[in-house]
């Protein structure tokens, strides 16, 4: 098994006018359902901006609940509160490219990590991200979905849920390890 080191996020859930302020000067990579894919090719091209910055849109607001709601382990969680905007946890330079989304709910945070592949001769199998909670210790694993396969420059979304504490400011910091066999 092979690992790869993500940056860490800091999470903060009380005070969402500092974590749209936050992310806001991030770049957007893609989301599934609803929104444009950016593929790799245009990802990399040399001068590309970075499009979308800022809060989701309502549109991917809407393709956020239809996917996280069609996943068993998440669709029990209730109504979606609030989705970040992706943030890019690579450099578009690596070989394997991945951003994160917070989804928010009532007692639930659930990161979403979108995943590619950028090596044409390795298929990635058993994909999974491991969430260091060691700074976040309040915080409690409670659903995990991890990816079969991760083949060449095909966007793909792999998830881990947590338990929000209930009486606590909420705030946490997030080591994020990419986990695969080649």
């Amino acid at each position: 098994m092979r690992c790869k080191n993500l940056f860490n996020q800091e999470l903060l859930l009380c005070n969402f006018t500092s974590f749209d302020k936050m992310i806001a000067s991030l770049s957007q990579s893609f989301v599934h359902l609803g929104v444009h894919i950016t593929p790799l090719a245009e990802k990399k091209a040399p001068g590309k901006k970075p499009a979308g910055l800022g809060a989701a849109p309502t549109s991917a607001v809407d393709g956020y609940e239809i996917l996280l709601s069609s996943i068993p382990e998440i669709a029990s969680f209730g109504k979606l509160f609030k989705s970040s905007a992706p943030v890019e946890l690579t450099e578009a330079e690596t070989e394997y490219s991945v951003s994160v989304v917070k989804h928010i709910f009532d007692s639930h945070v659930v990161f979403q990590y979108n995943c590619t592949n950028t090596i044409t001769e390795q298929l990635l199998e058993l994909v999974s991200v491991f969430v260091d909670v060691s700074e976040a210790e309040e915080f409690s694993e409670v659903a995990t979905k991890p990816l079969r396969s991760l083949p060449y420059d095909l966007p793909v979304q792999t998830f881990v849920a947590f338990e929000k504490p209930e009486g606590v400011s909420g705030t946490g910091k997030f080591s994020n390890l990419l986990k695969f066999v080649v």
